[in-house]
């Protein structure tokens, strides 16, 4: 070790530290010179015994030989990789007792201690009732995921990518079919794993889930994603992966009617208003999305059409709603509709509610 072409960093299996090899026809005091280059720039060579880069390229480190068959040898490193996300290159030239070396062998790989960043891209921000967004359905989970300073970029695996669906308010997860104590994260398929850019510069990647079902109004949620690198660097502190939170929410908001009130004769209708409210959630937290607007439909039974916000006039195809005015209390108000009132004719005016969870009032 180290492998060619492998990548390693502190949290990585075998290391690039240590370094271990065998040989055949090796003297055994300096059977071997081990020669350690950086490659990112600038260019620098290790010397071990003094723990130092120098820009000499005939720089190497001497190491003995432990006799056998074959004979071994190996060194662990004096912390030369100060250089975060740099390539290397490692070559050991082979010497005989004659002092000839023979052919070198050479591992060139790359170090690196930077954790990569992932972001949720889907569900989107809304902001609601104190969490990222309101919703009454799971969509699809999408999100992005960089290894922003890698020397190789293309170094984040579809199997590195994680993401956790937590209920903040019991701290359970979800397992792929229920929510239950004890940590579990939900894997993205290769195929729902996609590269980004020439030469790659991050990942989008989605995954759906089944949790739909399990879901319950009232209680806030949290999606975390994390993404390990080919040198197994991940965050493993949840308060620091990319979150997105959300309050679900499935219960309808309520609009009523004030004025005008039902079976009433008017002479005039100037102003119509009300109020609406938005229950509270069934389960813990029993959070609730909040009334984003109150609609209106005003029908006229006689002609069989709706009243028209827009053109002031009963002149469209029902259902025709359109939106009043402040929601609790909300009001509507149009110069034209008394005049387009026939006299002793009924009408009807609906008003429903809807929360910024996109649940309506039926």
């Amino acid at each position: 070790q180290p492998v060619n072409l492998q990548h390693y960093g502190p949290n990585a299996s075998g290391g690039a530290d240590t370094v271990i090899g065998t040989g055949q026809n090796l003297r055994t005091t300096a059977g071997v010179r081990l020669a350690l280059q950086r490659l990112t720039p600038p260019t620098s060579y290790w010397y071990d015994p003094t723990a130092s880069w120098t820009n000499d390229p005939s720089t190497y480190t001497p190491l003995n030989v432990v006799p056998g068959s074959p004979q071994t040898w190996s060194l662990v490193l004096a912390s030369p990789y100060t250089v975060d996300n740099a390539s290397y290159s490692l070559t050991a030239i082979p010497v005989n007792n004659a002092g000839l070396t023979g052919t070198p062998v050479t591992r060139d790989f790359v170090y690196d201690k930077t954790i990569p960043v992932s972001a949720i891209t889907l569900p989107a921000v809304v902001a609601c009732a104190g969490a990222d967004a309101c919703l009454n359905s799971l969509p699809t989970i999408s999100g992005t995921s960089a290894d922003i300073t890698s020397a190789k970029p293309a170094s984040i695996l579809f199997t590195g990518q994680k993401v956790r669906l937590k209920s903040l308010a019991t701290g359970e997860y979800w397992n792929g079919t229920a929510f239950a104590p004890g940590l579990s994260e939900i894997g993205i398929a290769a195929a729902n794993f996609f590269p980004v850019g020439t030469p790659v510069t991050s990942y989008d990647w989605s995954t759906t889930t089944l949790a739909g079902v399990a879901l319950r109004d009232g209680e806030d949620y949290a999606i975390y994603a994390h993404a390990a690198d080919k040198a197994s660097n991940d965050q493993s502190v949840e308060a620091q992966m990319a979150a997105f939170t959300f309050v679900f929410d499935t219960a309808p908001p309520t609009g009523l009617l004030s004025q005008p009130s039902s079976g009433q004769v008017y002479l005039n209708l100037t102003t119509i208003s009300g109020t609406s409210n938005d229950p509270a959630g069934v389960y813990p937290n029993n959070k609730f999305s909040g009334v984003q607007r109150v609609e209106l439909q005003i029908y006229d039974p006689g002609s069989g059409v709706c009243w028209d916000n827009v053109g002031s006039a009963f002149s469209v195809a029902c259902p025709n709603f359109f939106i009043a005015a402040g929601v609790n209390p909300w009001t509507y108000t149009n110069v034209s509709l008394t005049g387009a009132l026939t006299s002793g004719r009924t009408y009807t005016i609906t008003a429903r509610a809807v929360d910024f969870a996109g649940n309506a009032q039926f």
